[in-house]
């Protein structure tokens, strides 16, 4: 949904030279916590 919902929002305030730090910022968070999620359980030390 992140992709879908606040990357809509990204791309279209971007067509539109609009800043959006704290969408981005939200973004970035959630796919950081997503990657995250894909090592769950394959023995890989977490990112610092």
């Amino acid at each position: 949904e992140i992709d879908y919902i606040n990357g809509f929002l990204l791309r279209r305030a971007r067509a539109h030279g609009i800043a959006v730090p704290e969408n981005t910022r939200l973004f970035e968070m959630v796919k950081r916590k997503e990657s995250e999620y894909e090592r769950i359980g394959t023995g890989l030390p977490r990112p610092w």
